[in-house]
């Protein structure tokens, strides 16, 4: 019977864990230029509009009214409100 660990295909060479990788980068270098995460509801709209397959896994960021997706490889963006949540301004 053969080892587990001897021949397996190490992990940075599984195709989800690169995409995982590099969309960390992403999110890091967005962060860095001042983005924060969008914790508000998107509507269905919003996905519509990008043709979206996959909005089970959007992670939106927000600066400055500009709305940046990093859930997969196309990397959405848009500046236009309409269809997610809007915030009051306490203060």
């Amino acid at each position: 019977m053969q080892n587990p660990g001897i021949g397996c295909t190490p992990a940075w060479n599984d195709p989800y864990i690169k995409r995982m990788i590099v969309t960390m980068r992403f999110t890091d270098r967005i962060r860095q230029e001042g983005y924060t995460r969008y914790r508000g509801a998107v509507d269905a709209s919003v996905y519509e509009y990008f043709n979206c397959e996959h909005s089970w896994k959007a992670v939106w960021y927000l600066k400055d009214g500009h709305y940046q997706c990093c859930g997969c490889k196309e990397r959405c963006e848009t500046s236009d409100p309409d269809g997610f949540q809007l915030f009051l301004d306490i203060r």
